[in-house]
């Protein structure tokens, strides 16, 4: 099914091209989770304590890791299969 959208083939386009369409939505989506990431620790911190900030300092790059894993399965099965 053809949405209209320019379809671009991963093994045809530059390195450059190809980085700068996958760097430039993530690097925005970085910023705005570690902003979010600083605010919970500063409310986080200041009600519960040193349990809740230690709380959010171990589940931040899970977090982070599990996000990393969906863009990578979102973004390359289905280049790598042709959808």
């Amino acid at each position: 099914m053809k949405t209209g959208a320019k379809e671009i083939n991963p093994a045809d386009a530059e390195i450059s091209a190809l980085t700068a369409g996958f760097a430039l939505p993530a690097i925005p989506a970085n910023i705005v989770s570690s902003v979010y990431s600083i605010v919970d620790q500063v409310f986080t911190g200041s009600s519960p304590g040193a349990s809740g900030t230690g709380a959010m300092g171990v589940t931040f790059p899970l977090i982070l890791f599990m996000a990393a894993v969906y863009i990578m399965c979102v973004y390359s099965i289905p280049a790598a299969t042709g959808l």
